[in-house]
């Protein structure tokens, strides 16, 4: 019988002590033996309990004390991964019992490099309208791959990506894993999506989290051409200025569809964070134009 691969599952944590212990208990709890993998779990200057709550389960518990980014905190655990599979996910969400046997599945089966799984927006019952928006606008990983990339909360990777293209780039406060997965398949490298291999994020329920977060990745849009990853991204920006009409007639995609109210309010919801979007990636860019520091 062929041996299972030895794979690293690397989480980053920032002051997780309200949901680091359930993701950590998925991750143990997995249908993969236990000898074929490790969890590292690095904690990036976290402020509160989390280092404590680490600490008592089985698991490497590891520091990224000088940068504070989630994606050198991955950088971290990448340079202590003893594994030929890296794996990742983060520290608010929770996996799958089955979710590393089916994304190896995909890797090896349909000849890939990196492996995208599922992520599923778990939501009150029934959810408000912040959390429908965040289903609706982030986290789409099927979308994510037709892009070139797959995003960090739910991502194996072969070993040997890393070790041909280099690791994420710290630098960024949003956007690593869109330039690493860009910058592996412009190389050659191929990901592909793995709807059975699922991973459970909870929703962002209130208008600050939810703006926040697109506040975030227009930061890192900016941060990326900034550092010469990509050119400027014209379509991007051309599309988070405008209303987002085409979404309004599809009933945002979203099952029960929401009565007209509710498409409205959402409409209205979605432009605003597609606006902050933009508005943090021009933020961005004047910050940059005159030298202040990012």
């Amino acid at each position: 019988m062929e041996e299972q691969p030895f794979v690293s599952i690397i989480v980053p944590v920032y002051n997780g002590e309200v949901t680091i212990e359930a993701c950590i208990r998925s991750l143990l709890d997995l249908h993969y033996p236990g000898e074929r993998y490790e969890i590292l779990v690095v904690d990036n200057n976290s402020t509160d309990n989390t280092a404590a709550i680490i600490k008592k389960h089985p698991v490497r518990y590891l520091v990224e004390g000088e940068i504070q980014s989630s994606y050198a905190a991955r950088n971290r655990g990448i340079r202590e991964a003893r594994g030929e599979i890296l794996a990742f996910t983060d520290a608010d969400a929770f996996v799958d019992k089955d979710w590393l046997t089916k994304g190896l599945k995909c890797l090896k089966i349909r000849d890939a490099h990196m492996v995208a799984g599922h992520v599923e927006v778990v939501t009150s019952e029934p959810p408000n309208l912040y959390e429908k928006c965040d289903r609706y606008m982030f986290l789409h990983q099927e979308r994510s791959v037709r892009l070139g990339f797959g995003g960090t909360s739910n991502l194996q990777v072969k070993r040997e990506v890393f070790e041909d293209i280099g690791l994420l780039d710290g630098r960024l406060i949003s956007g690593g894993d869109y330039e690493f997965g860009r910058r592996a398949t412009r190389r050659g490298y191929r990901v592909v999506h793995c709807a059975e291999a699922r991973v459970y994020h909870p929703a962002r329920a209130t208008l600050n989290a939810l703006l926040e977060k697109s506040r975030r990745i227009g930061h890192g849009r900016a941060q990326v051409v900034a550092y010469g990853k990509e050119p400027t991204p014209y379509h991007w920006l051309l599309r988070s200025a405008l209303p987002p009409l085409l979404s309004l007639a599809r009933g945002f995609d979203l099952s029960p569809r929401p009565s007209i109210q509710q498409q409205v309010a959402l409409f209205l919801l979605v432009y605003c964070n597609k606006l902050f979007a933009l508005l943090g990636y021009v933020s961005r860019s004047l910050a940059r134009g005159e030298g202040r520091e990012w």
